[in-house]
């Protein structure tokens, strides 16, 4: 393990899976590898800054080293709020190495692109062994933080130097920190999954809003009375059919309109849990 220097950037910790890749011998597939290889050092090197200025305290300076997805719904007080009591109850960090690094091009919940995806096995002052995970993706031609998370490592082998008590006090502290953490994250996805079921709601109600409530029977009634002009002459078959054609078109661009709005609106109660 190497020892961890304090020095520039926060967290924020989002659970992250998925990457499965095959490899052949042929000249094409090296060349991803090592595009690969290069993605995932330039982006340790990223999250290594950024965990350092969050064992330094300095959790404002994290703001501007998070992605574009990080900072929906919130503002850099709120992020500093957010993350600076349960990361300062873990203790100080005493050592840090990266347990697992994966690059990837699709993670679930977010849009395809490239992220890296990078596991470290940490030893805070006042917790237990933790693996941290963090999430980073390629923004603008930077690495940028996406999401990170905190769980608990395997146990270790017990000390002979930590009485029961003080082994029991540090893991309820560990879970409690890390309860907290994962609430927050939790809590901050849900908050924009309904933020973007209601965007959704109301550009479905805009649109049904542009037809009036008889669409469907004005709609029958028109379709009598050209049917009544062609019959008495006062149109010509090509302009009865015309409209018709119109009429129809008309009457799909509703009824899709009325689906869109029903189902966005059983996404929208979905989403705020309204039965």
């Amino acid at each position: 393990m190497t020892r961890c220097s304090p020095a520039h950037c926060v967290s924020r910790l989002v659970a992250c899976l998925g990457f499965a890749a095959s490899l052949a011998a042929s000249p094409a597939w090296a060349d991803a590898e090592g595009d690969r290889d290069a993605a995932v050092a330039a982006a340790k090197q990223e999250a290594t800054h950024w965990l350092e200025a969050l064992d330094a305290g300095r959790h404002a300076e994290s703001w501007e080293d998070a992605a574009s997805v990080m900072k929906e719904g919130r503002n850099q007080q709120d992020w500093v709020r957010d993350v600076a009591g349960p990361r300062a109850s873990l203790g100080k960090s005493l050592m840090r190495e990266v347990d697992r690094a994966e690059f990837s091009t699709t993670v679930r919940g977010a849009p395809s692109g490239k992220y890296v995806t990078l596991r470290y096995l940490t030893q805070f002052a006042n917790a237990p062994p933790v693996y941290e995970t963090i999430l980073l993706m390629l923004e603008s031609e930077h690495w940028r933080i996406a999401g990170s998370s905190i769980e608990r490592a395997p146990e270790p082998a017990p000390s002979i130097h930590w009485g029961a008590f003080r082994a029991e006090l540090r893991e309820a502290l560990a879970r409690k920190s890390i309860a907290n953490l994962n609430y927050i994250n939790r809590r901050q996805t849900l908050e924009k999954e309904i933020r973007a079921a209601h965007a959704k709601f109301k550009l479905a109600e805009r649109d049904l809003s542009l037809y009036p409530e008889d669409t469907l029977k004005k709609f029958d009634e028109n379709l009598q009375l050209n049917q009544r002009a062609y019959q008495e002459g006062q149109i010509d078959l090509s302009a009865a059919i015309l409209f018709q054609n119109q009429v129809a078109e008309a009457r799909l661009k509703y009824l899709e309109a009325l689906s869109n709005y029903n189902l966005s609106l059983a996404e929208l109660k979905f989403q705020a849990g309204i039965e």
